[in-house]
């Protein structure tokens, strides 16, 4: 049985599974890799920014990775640059940062494209308390739905940290078939 980190790169396609099957929303991920990857985000526990660039850098280039329209593409990154309070550091380089900064940009990256599921390895390191506990948007703006793994998190039932990834909301996204 592989682990956590390995389990989730088997999600996000960074590496094919032993056996069996992985679903996102129903997409079996070996069958149309491209339709289940632009539906997912997955975030490391080790940000992976270019660290030459600014966050509105970043993000613009990001969402032209996504092919998103640059006026929503511009819209997006400001909603998410002033949500996670990086927006008066937009025009800072990434390589003077924070790790916590650094984490928010990456995580400001990995949802400019709006995705249906985002799933987070670790995602608290490096986050003020601040950032993890307003882990919400407004109700007019779409939610991915995220599945996280991170060692300090107490699951009920679980008898203590035992680290099983943790579902927020309670819809099905990705499903592992073996």
């Amino acid at each position: 049985m592989p682990g956590k980190t390995t389990t989730l790169r088997m999600i996000v396609g960074l590496l094919p599974p032993d056996s069996g099957t992985i679903e996102i929303f129903g997409v079996d991920s070996l069958a149309d890799p491209i339709a289940a990857k632009q539906m997912i985000a997955w975030l490391p526990d080790e940000p992976m920014l270019y660290d030459k660039l600014t966050p509105l850098e970043y993000l613009e280039f990001v969402a032209g990775l996504w092919r998103i329209d640059p006026r929503h593409a511009q819209q997006q990154a400001q909603f998410l640059l002033e949500a996670l309070e990086l927006w008066p550091h937009r025009h800072e380089r990434c390589e003077d940062f924070s790790r916590g900064m650094k984490q928010k940009a990456a995580l400001a990256g990995a949802l400019i494209h709006d995705p249906k599921l985002l799933l987070l390895d670790e995602p608290l390191t490096g986050l003020d308390a601040a950032i993890c506990a307003a882990g919400q948007e407004p109700a007019d703006r779409p939610r991915a739905q995220w599945l996280h793994h991170h060692p300090h998190h107490a699951y009920p039932g679980s008898g203590g940290t035992a680290g099983r990834p943790h579902r927020h909301h309670p819809a099905r996204p990705a499903r592992c078939r073996g």
